[in-house]
């Protein structure tokens, strides 16, 4: 990809474990004219963490505050569903 000087690009980037935690950074590889610079990207100086499900649960639970915003009677408060289909 080629830029203008002074033009800006955000790349988006997801990463998901399936079954473990995993910490990790990523190194991205520049040229700027003849010079090719290796950017090291962090999550603020610390590694990029994310932790995979361990499956299949048990028990689940749906509610608390983030289903205040949907309103209804029982907003807020915690119920138990099936954890593979979530109902």
């Amino acid at each position: 990809m080629s830029l203008k000087l002074g033009e800006p690009f955000t790349f988006n980037i997801s990463a998901s474990a399936r079954t473990r935690y995993c910490e990790f950074t990523i190194d991205v590889t520049v040229q700027d004219r003849d010079k090719v610079l290796v950017v090291h990207v962090t999550d603020k100086g610390q590694k990029f963490k994310v932790t995979g499900l361990t499956g299949p649960y048990k028990a689940l639970y749906v509610g608390g505050l983030k289903s205040i915003a949907l309103g209804g009677p029982d907003a807020g408060k915690w119920r138990q569903v099936d954890p593979v289909t979530g109902k």
